[in-house]
């Protein structure tokens, strides 16, 4: 794991389970959703979430 997953999993570890899904499984949203016993659109709305934390993390972190 790379920090912005360690920072992910810090602050929600359900989403970042849902950005591992995600990105590192290659799930769709509908097979994340199957997975977790979750909706689809409580899937696609916290992985909206998680991206724009980690996206916001790495801005942040980014060397200028």
């Amino acid at each position: 794991m790379c920090s912005s997953d360690l920072a992910l999993e810090a602050e929600d570890p359900e989403l970042a389970e849902i950005a591992n899904l995600r990105y590192f499984a290659g799930l769709s949203i509908e097979s994340v959703s199957q997975v977790l016993g979750t909706s689809s659109r409580t899937i696609n709305r916290d992985w909206n979430v998680a991206r724009a934390f980690l996206f916001d993390f790495i801005n942040r972190t980014r060397e200028p």
